[in-house]
């Protein structure tokens, strides 16, 4: 009796990858980091304030798309350009799981108490919007990608996924 051989499978990682952004509205995932500073533990994303860059991050990581987990948007951009992300400046070619790098604001931070200055990240999904962190509830939420023309976008980063 001859073996039945079973099917063989592609793995669509460009698809998952979109998938998995999407799913990831909502999420409490990235909301806390923790680090020791001085001998006392600290959440270092303050409870979901500073995420961007570890969301961004951690989905692009589980795909090999960075070389590692990022806290800070200047970490993560570094990052995207080591790994050949290429930086387009026409937005009106911008693909679906792109990263948006949104230009600094100073805002204040509730947990420090004081206005400070911060960058932020997402990604695009098309039809004009994007997810990214919501740092009031601390998950993934989705967004016009320009925040109805109230953040403007400082860099769009484009890889295609194989």
């Amino acid at each position: 009796m001859k073996k039945k051989q079973s099917p063989s499978i592609k793995v669509l990682k460009e698809k998952t990858f979109l998938k998995m952004i999407e799913n990831s509205i909502g999420a409490n995932l990235w909301k806390n980091n923790y680090g020791e500073k001085n001998g006392k533990i600290i959440d270092l994303t303050q409870n979901g304030y500073l995420s961007c860059a570890f969301f961004v991050s951690s989905i692009l990581k589980i795909f090999d798309l960075v070389s590692e987990i990022h806290l800070t948007v200047e970490g993560l951009e570094k990052d995207l350009i080591k790994n050949h992300w290429q930086e387009i400046s026409n937005f009106k070619k911008i693909e679906k799981g792109a990263v948006i790098i949104w230009e600094g604001t100073t805002e204040y931070n509730p947990f420090t108490k004081k206005e400070e200055f911060h960058s932020h990240s997402g990604f695009y999904l098309g039809n004009k919007k994007a997810v990214s962190m919501n740092s009031l509830n601390g998950f993934p939420a989705i967004h016009h990608y320009t925040y109805n023309e109230t953040k403007k976008i400082k860099k769009i980063y484009c890889r295609p996924i194989k």
